[in-house]
């Protein structure tokens, strides 16, 4: 959890709890070698699918 309040630059507790989920899996995926994934997150930014 140290590392992921580090790159957050953060200690909100709910953005915490959100990201946390998503990091470990980056991790792992990094770990398998895969160099890309999509993942769906800030679509409605991108669309504005507000």
């Amino acid at each position: 959890v140290r590392d992921l309040i580090y790159h957050l630059e953060s200690y909100d507790v709910a953005t915490v709890r959100c990201s946390l989920p998503m990091f470990y899996l980056a991790r792992y995926v990094k770990s398998t070698g895969i160099k890309m994934i999509l993942s769906g997150e800030g679509a409605d930014e991108l669309f504005g699918g507000y």
